[in-house]
């Protein structure tokens, strides 16, 4: 398992810097797609311009939904 980091500047000034992080994380060869969590699903609505990009706050929380996600599904195999 892999992991990455995005930058994610606050302030609404950055929601285009933001959403092309969101791209850049969904495009990765071992990104799992929006059906693996609500983690990756959240990345994938800020591809496509749902919602705001959020802040610091929220890009990890849906981080570690996503991480700790794959981890659960990973202890049960």
């Amino acid at each position: 398992m892999n992991s990455h980091l995005s930058k994610v500047p606050h302030g609404r000034q950055y929601e285009d810097a933001n959403r092309e992080a969101a791209k850049c994380l969904t495009r990765l060869g071992d990104f799992r797609g929006a059906a693996a969590s609500a983690g990756e699903e959240w990345l994938c609505d800020r591809v496509r311009g749902v919602e705001s990009a959020g802040n610091h706050s929220t890009w990890n929380r849906q981080g570690n939904v996503q991480h700790m996600t794959f981890v659960t599904r990973s202890l049960g195999h």
